[in-house]
């Protein structure tokens, strides 16, 4: 049977709002534990409007400041991901197929050939 649309709808809303929460939650409880007072959101994710209203409601309360770049600065990473690899490529230079993403990798440890 089809899905329901209002089903489909609602089920996006709370995936979103659940979503929103989370980011906005951490992001307020990262900056409180290392005492900053500017909040910078950037990338794909920051076009995002209801994470917008979240992030500026959750500044209103905090007295935290919370800066945003236009949403069509906003864009997503992979075009600029898929030029420095071509660079690198025609420079010659490859990874293995084991290479793997390390989501907490301090940037003091990133080689840059």
């Amino acid at each position: 049977t089809p899905v329901d649309e209002q089903l489909t709808s609602q089920v996006a809303c709370a995936f979103q709002t659940a979503a929103v929460d989370v980011l906005t939650r951490k992001t307020m409880r990262a900056a409180e534990a290392e005492g900053l007072e500017r909040i910078v959101v950037a990338g794909g994710v920051a076009s995002n409007s209801g994470l917008r209203k979240r992030f500026a409601e959750l500044a209103q309360e905090t007295g935290r400041q919370v800066f945003f770049p236009r949403p069509l600065l906003c864009a997503d990473n992979a075009a600029m991901l898929a030029v420095a690899g071509e660079h690198y490529l025609s420079q010659g230079m490859r990874s293995g197929l084991d290479l793997n993403a390390v989501s907490s990798w301090p940037l003091e440890q990133v080689v840059h050939p």
